[in-house]
């Protein structure tokens, strides 16, 4: 099973790749007209990153075109810069030439000025800036959004890991960055949540993706956050493990077994038989009841699939119940 540092790093990785959410109303007006007016529709996605460098070329997607203009900006507003105005399209391989102007490779974007992209077929627009323009954009977070070691956990695993993978925090947590505005009721993340993780102060803290020791240390700090199940839940599962061990010494006739409980980030976290001694042939008639408890009739009269094995079985507490109470 997937460790959760390895799946943290990804999410780290794939955290660091993002880009600043926008809200439509945060962008000038001069600069939505365009889009709009270039796309031929209302557009609600809009992305800035702070590159103040970026690559030009042909679109990923056949069916795109690229649309790209440069803007200086002004105070609360934006100016198009004229001469600065060219398109690619998908289409343009296979021998197919360069539509408009022949602009490709690295641009670089001046200070004060936003070169914007619209793409047609993901039908979102993307701000490329320098630092001082972003600042322009995106305001830094006031001391009443600076977060704790255990809310700032909570948001980035929002953002970056499936619901089934987080930590559970506390309900005053996620109710401080709800009344933020960082996270959604459903504890999903909001785009102002997405672009306080990208600010340096945030990404200071949480570590690169090349080195997740800050991370990690944020985690240990808190050793219960390296389960997904409370204390309380954990001896309930030891006790439920004890129980699991005598029902099937006494069902199944075998001696000599090891009943492990697994440390997991789930709720429902995976409990591992083994037997000990010279024979670690696992019983037949248990190896069939898991496999038709988890697999169904169809696959009964298999010797083993997934984790229920010849020398071992692991199923989810919840599995594992369920067999006893079939019994």
């Amino acid at each position: 099973m997937e460790s959760i540092r390895k799946m943290v790093s990804e999410a780290v990785a794939s955290l660091l790749k993002e880009g600043y959410r926008l809200e439509p109303n945060m962008v000038p007006q001069a600069i939505r007209s365009w889009v709009e007016a270039t796309i031929g529709a209302r557009i609600t996605k809009y992305e800035l990153e702070q590159r103040g460098e970026m690559t030009i070329g042909m679109p990923v997607f056949e069916a795109d075109r690229e649309v790209y203009q440069m803007f200086r900006l002004t105070d609360g507003g934006a100016v198009p810069v004229e001469g600065v105005s060219f398109y690619r399209s998908g289409n343009e391989g296979d021998g197919v030439p360069v539509l408009g102007k022949k602009v490709e490779g690295n641009a670089v974007i001046p200070p004060g000025h936003v070169l914007v992209r619209t793409s047609s077929y993901l039908r979102m627009a993307t701000l490329y800036t320098s630092s001082d323009a972003m600042k322009m954009l995106t305001p830094s977070p006031g001391d009443q959004e600076q977060l704790s070691d255990l809310e700032l956990l909570a948001l980035f695993q929002a953002r970056g890991l499936k619901a089934a993978y987080r930590h559970k925090f506390p309900p005053e947590i996620y109710q401080r960055l709800i009344d933020l505005g960082l996270m959604a009721s459903n504890k999903s993340v909001t785009n102002k949540g997405r672009n306080l993780l990208e600010l340096p102060e945030f990404t200071d803290r949480l570590g690169s993706k090349y080195d997740s020791r800050k991370l990690d240390h944020l985690i240990n700090k808190h050793s219960w956050l390296r389960e997904g199940i409370t204390p309380e839940k954990r001896a309930e599962a030891v006790e439920f493990a004890k129980n699991l061990k005598r029902f099937i010494a006494e069902k199944y006739g075998m001696k000599k077994l090891s009943v492990q409980l697994g440390k997991s980030v789930m709720e429902d976290p995976y409990i591992m038989v083994t037997r000990r001694g010279d024979d670690r042939i696992m019983p037949a008639q248990l190896r069939r009841d898991c496999i038709m408890l988890v697999y169904g009739p169809a696959e009964a009269d298999r010797p083993s699939i997934g984790n229920i094995a010849e020398m071992y079985i692991t199923m989810h507490w919840s599995q594992w119940k369920r067999l006893m109470g079939a019994a």
